[in-house]
């Protein structure tokens, strides 16, 4: 299940959580967090995993991190974490708005519980070379082309100049496709 938080006082942008009822990772990490009692507390992990919900938060690129990149002199690229200083401040927000919402929700947030992956860890990554009507070094033209470049396209999240917090798919599906066919018809 999706839910979209759109709530000024978090983020101007839209927060997405997925929710994920049980599946064998909810299990393996119930066990993981009971130690070496998991075999003799195996009754409760059972009853904890019927119950427990897995929540994979989502935010928009100006919140989340970046991860940097510098071709070195040999020819190897140099990737290093960026963090946001912002990222913690507007997911504890995010929490506290679960812990205020548990009765409609019903369910509580266990915030002892929250994980924030670290940089590069997700599947909404992208940006990396945004496309611009006038781009400068490590930007795309509108058809994708790094400056400089004629015949080659990025048409994946690479090209998008920010990532929103939601499913980026059907956006880089339908900005790929519009790369495609304007490049077919220059040719």
């Amino acid at each position: 299940m999706f839910l979209e938080l759109f709530d000024p006082a978090i983020s101007p942008h839209t927060v997405h959580l997925q929710v994920y009822s049980y599946n064998d990772l909810i299990g393996q990490a119930v066990r993981k967090t009971f130690g070496p009692l998991a075999r003799p507390l195996e009754p409760l992990a059972r009853d904890l995993e019927r119950r427990l919900l897995i929540v994979q938060g989502y935010l928009h690129s100006d919140h989340s991190a970046r991860i940097g990149v510098t071709l070195k002199r040999d020819g190897t690229m140099d990737l290093r974490a960026e963090p946001n200083a912002q990222t913690g401040r507007l997911v504890r927000r995010v929490v506290r708005k679960l812990l205020r919402q548990a009765r409609a929700l019903g369910a509580v947030a266990i915030p002892p519980m929250l994980q924030i992956a670290p940089p590069g860890r997700g599947f909404h990554s992208g940006g990396t070379f945004p496309m611009s009507a006038s781009p400068a070094a490590m930007q795309t033209d509108t058809l994708g082309r790094p400056r400089g470049w004629q015949r080659v396209h990025a048409v994946d999240a690479t090209v998008l100049p920010d990532i929103a917090a939601t499913t980026i798919t059907f956006t880089v599906m339908a900005n790929a496709h519009r790369i495609g066919w304007e490049a077919a018809e220059l040719t």
